[in-house]
């Protein structure tokens, strides 16, 4: 029997996968903000059965559809996917936090460096805050985006070589015709 999983999400299929299940993958193209809910089960459970069925109705054949979805919820708030990448160069704290690996802490943290020192500019310049390194910008590469222009670093210069050169004031004797 075919398997095939209306998801596009990798970590569903990874999880298939590793159980020894290769699906093929559809993704429904199902308009998730036509459903509204207050309870975070019910809506990931409406959800799953829309993706599901958008699905089932494409394929010919006798298959197993796989639809899933996942909602965050906390303290009684739902809180919705992105619409795309986040713009950490302008983005709340709370947008921030709704990020996939990203904690209240590191949004804050986040938050705090763009207030202090400008816009980061771009994913190079997001490893300047602590707790971003090489592994957590990979996770976010695909996730985020940057839209302003960096505030301008100091240079150091480490050879007087690299000094320019000065114009020395004339001598008052220099001045004498």
């Amino acid at each position: 029997m075919r398997i095939i999983l209306a998801s596009a999400s990798p970590a569903r299929l990874a999880t298939l996968q590793a159980a020894g299940i290769q699906p093929d993958v559809i993704i429904s193209g199902v308009n998730e903000d036509q459903i509204a809910s207050t309870d975070a089960a019910n809506l990931a459970a409406a959800l799953a059965q829309m993706k599901c069925r958008a699905v089932a109705d494409q394929v010919e054949m006798d298959a197993l559809v796989i639809g899933c979805d996942s909602v965050l919820a906390f303290e009684g708030e739902i809180f919705g996917k992105p619409a795309g990448p986040v713009d950490l160069d302008v983005a709340t704290e709370k947008e921030i936090e709704a990020l996939r690996h990203i904690g209240p802490t590191l949004a804050k943290r986040i938050v705090a460096d763009r207030d202090s020192f400008g816009p980061f500019g771009s994913i190079d310049g997001l490893r300047r805050v602590k707790g971003v390194g090489p592994s957590m910008v990979e996770k976010l590469d695909s996730a985020v985006t940057f839209s302003l222009v960096p505030r301008p670093t100091n240079r150091v210069i480490s050879r007087p070589s690299e000094l320019p050169k000065a114009r020395r004031k004339p001598h008052r004797r220099d001045m004498r015709p």
